[in-house]
């Protein structure tokens, strides 16, 4: 395809310029082969052109087309793009990657990659492209989410707020009293929409482009976006819109099963986007910020799992410049490096890991492999600290950082840190997932009433792991362990669990149910669904009549039931709780940790981490992640006088 390129785009006297390719595609009926030209312009001068937003897929280019009079191969859904955006009159101008960059020069690739933002944003259209619609669904999905965001427009009205303000919302609650549209219209509307053509938009969510790691940037960056599907199009600001209507109102949880193959892990990569659009407009995400909010996204080349975002980053000390003739290892070690010198902590040593055995590449233990999601990416964000005081990132300094700053070094694959062993794992129990039901009744879509008390038994066994083999009524800080296992469990949000209001009943009735819905586990009803629903109708009323319930307190009133839910579905989400040998609880994004590993404090890491002892190297270690140690957050068991070096391989 060389021979196509009159001329590099990098040359040195445009080794810092902004020239780029534009392709022309040249008029002519439907039927007539395709044919371009490619015109050099300088973004500086303003040329016109649409930009192209597409999924290469697993495609290789095999579909022949003329371009400057020679033949090259392109992907069968670019093919389908141009013939689609082809006019039979006049030319039109577009701008592609798999054209308009020398693939095969990755000195011109990492050159046009660092202009991605500006030849997006100043292109006069992003035409977002679905590809063909064979199945001839396009129009019916288009009229779902023009209703969506009717919807949200009509919310949003009677609720005395604008659109973008409600849709920024994690949640969409239903408040009557201020007007907004009641419970059972949203639910009328959701089971309207669950018979109406789901299917199509089911499949358009699924669709690969929402999981494209540079589509981020793209739509990000434009001005004017348009998704095309087939024939069909709609403004990608009524896409944008429908989506989050649909996810935080509750319509989603409430359409949504597992048969439908939607599900919040899969649908990871396209709430990102939403998040990515509306916090890109605040300039609040650092270049750790951007990482970990798309890391569920995909990409054929894993350095652009990185280098698809470093644009969306706000200027600052952590910016990585693209260079194509470096290897993923180097790409991925370079993040890291620059986090190191430019956060004033080390926050992207509590990057949550991915399990070894989905992990391709040769990488320290001390170095995030970007390649594949790991649980949790969308539940830690913000690491970089950069989110002002108040967030679980500021309130906890377990190493005291303020007073000693962070000490590291780093020697080819090893990364010396300051720190020391304050503690063992003993007992910890698996990942916690929050079901989709909970979201459902945290938006209003399912009542309170109906919750399973399948969670409580969920909870109350990783409860039980984590505190296995200890007897103990009193916590190693002096409070009683069912205080500690309470602030343990939502140690992460913005709650006082000594204030009046906090819901301690709440959780001990979560723990009593949770004691004998385990029960029911057991005897394998939750495999006969008819029995299993019956025996917990059963069990919630006879709960509060167990020893140890209050008889002078009613039940857990709603809210704080929709508070537990909350903390629970925020903070406990694919998180494993934890006790050490000292007798602290802990919980660990980690799904490496296991018995035996240890806790370290580090100088310069406002969370513990958790380390491995590396067989046959006496003195070093790996790296298993990060973790919450309940009494030691705010550095009640840091001591610099015991900080030694620590050789993380």
């Amino acid at each position: 395809m060389e021979s196509i390129y009159k001329r590099r785009l990098c040359d040195n006297d445009n080794a810092a310029g902004d020239t780029i390719r534009i392709v022309d595609i040249s008029p002519g009926p439907t039927d007539a082969p395709l044919e371009c030209r490619l015109r050099y312009a300088k973004l500086d001068e303003k040329p016109v052109y649409d930009a192209i937003s597409y999924c290469w897929g697993g495609q290789v280019p095999t579909i022949s087309m003329m371009c400057e009079g020679r033949q090259v191969k392109i992907t069968q859904n670019l093919f389908d793009a141009f013939s689609t955006f082809r006019r039979p009159d006049t030319t039109v101008a577009l701008w592609a990657d798999a054209l308009c960059i020398n693939q095969s020069d990755n000195r011109e690739k990492s050159h046009q990659v660092s202009l991605m933002w500006k030849i997006y944003s100043q292109a006069r259209e992003v035409r977002v492209w679905f590809g063909p619609d064979p199945d001839g669904c396009a129009n019916q999905v288009i009229e779902i989410l023009e209703n969506l965001r009717n919807r949200a427009e009509q919310v949003a009205e009677r609720s005395n707020s604008t659109t973008s303000e409600l849709l920024s919302n994690t949640v969409i609650y239903v408040d009557a009293q201020r007007g907004v549209p009641s419970l059972a219209n949203l639910k009328s509307f959701a089971e309207e929409f669950s018979t109406k053509r789901r299917e199509g938009f089911y499949n358009f969510l699924r669709h690969p482009w929402f999981r494209r790691a540079w589509i981020v940037q793209e739509v990000v960056m434009s001005n004017n976006a348009v998704v095309y599907w087939g024939a069909s199009s709609v403004p990608w600001r009524t896409t944008r819109d429908a989506i989050a209507f649909f996810y935080r109102s509750g319509i989603y949880s409430s359409v949504a099963s597992s048969s439908s193959g939607i599900s919040h892990l899969s649908l990871q990569p396209v709430i990102a986007l939403m998040g990515a659009v509306e916090r890109f407009q605040d300039s609040e995400m650092s270049l750790l910020d951007v990482l970990m909010l798309h890391r569920a996204s995909e990409a054929s080349d894993p350095r652009d799992k990185v280098l698809a975002f470093t644009n969306l980053a706000m200027p600052g000390d952590d910016r990585i410049v693209a260079d194509y003739s470096a290897d993923t290892q180097t790409t991925y070690k370079q993040v890291v490096e620059v986090c190191l010198a430019a956060y004033p902590t080390f926050s992207i040593l509590q990057v949550p890991p991915i399990p070894r055995e989905r992990s391709q590449l040769q990488l320290p233990s001390w170095v995030p492999d970007w390649s594949a999601p790991a649980l949790g990416t969308l539940v830690v964000q913000n690491l970089a600290e950069r989110d002002g005081p108040g967030t679980a990132a500021q309130r906890f300094d377990a190493a005291l950082t303020s007073r000693f700053p962070k000490s590291f070094n780093v020697r080819d694959n090893i990364l010396e840190l300051s720190g020391f062993i304050v503690d063992e794992i003993v007992s910890i129990s698996d990942c916690y997932s929050t079901p989709d039901y909970i979201t459902s009744s945290l938006a209003g879509a399912t009542p309170m009433t109906a919750i399973p008390l399948v969670t409580a038994a969920d909870i109350y066994s990783r409860c039980k792991v984590a505190k296995s083999g200890h007897r103990n009524s009193s916590y190693p800080t002096g409070e009683d362990s069912f205080s500690a296992m309470i602030k343990t469990l939502c140690a992460l949000q913005h709650v006082d669990s000594s204030s009046a209001d906090f819901p301690s009943h709440t959780f001990q009735h979560l723990i009593r149910s949770g004691r004998l819905a385990a029960a029911l586990d057991k005897l394998g009803f939750r495999h006969v669904p008819k029995l299993h629903s019956l025996a917990l109708r059963i069990l919630e009323k006879i709960t509060d009549r167990l020893p140890g319930a209050d008889k002078n307190e009613d039940t857990a009133p709603q809210e704080d039931i929709a508070k537990f839910l909350t903390l629970l579905s925020q903070g406990l989400n694919y998180q494993n709780l934890f006790r050490t040998r000292l007798g602290y609880l802990g919980r660990t994004l980690s799904c490496r940790a296991k018995k035996g590993d240890c806790i370290a404090l580090v100088r310069g890491c406002r969370q513990p981490l958790i380390l491995r002892r590396l067989k046959g190297n006496p003195g070093s270690w790996t790296l298993e992640g990060a973790s919450y140690l309940h009494g030691a957050m705010r550095g009640e068991l840091f001591d610099v006088a015991k900080c030694e070096t620590l050789r993380i391989v």
